[in-house]
């Protein structure tokens, strides 16, 4: 779903209500936001995404972080076991005993799309879940880049992907 509308016009705040709500009925809730600074900070919105689904603070070790996303990847898909080198090095928290492969970056984005994919749809087939993604027009290429493979796969799964941006 996306929600367009000029600056002001209260479209966080249908998006907040919206999302208060779906806590109250149980319902995960994932979210990001673009920021005006953020443009020139490549992938931070998918990257605040991944870590709220991995459940990744700023105040977790290197080591932390790569079990929780290890520990919540290998839930939802054991075939993606061979993947955690390159989302470990994608999120900033490589692990030095596994780096990750050398390969050129459409190479490494196709691979992270496709961890994406597998890890939305599997988990839209075990829960019901709204990923609010706030603010587009604040997003930097690379992370807009996520969006398309997001939504294609959250068709059939149990997740709502909300969006909201102006119209330019």
């Amino acid at each position: 779903v996306g929600i367009v509308g000029e600056a002001g016009l209260g479209k966080s705040r249908l998006c907040f209500e919206f999302l208060e709500r779906c806590r109250a009925r149980g319902l995960m809730v994932y979210e990001t936001t673009g920021v005006s600074h953020g443009k020139s900070i490549p992938f931070l919105p998918i990257l605040r995404l991944f870590r709220a689904f991995f459940g990744i603070t700023e105040q977790d070790s290197h080591a932390t972080a790569r079990e929780r996303i290890a520990g919540r990847l290998l839930l939802l898909d054991e075939r993606l076991r061979d993947s955690l080198p390159l989302l470990f090095d994608f999120m900033g928290v490589p692990d030095p005993d596994n780096p990750v492969p050398n390969m050129a970056p459409e190479a490494r984005q196709r691979q992270l799309f496709d961890v994406l994919r597998r890890v939305t749809q599997a988990r839209g087939q075990r829960e019901t879940s709204v990923m609010l993604l706030e603010d587009l027009h604040w997003f930097d290429g690379g992370s807009a880049a996520f969006l398309e493979p997001l939504i294609e796969a959250s068709v059939g799964t149990r997740n709502l992907v909300l969006l909201n941006f102006r119209p330019e």
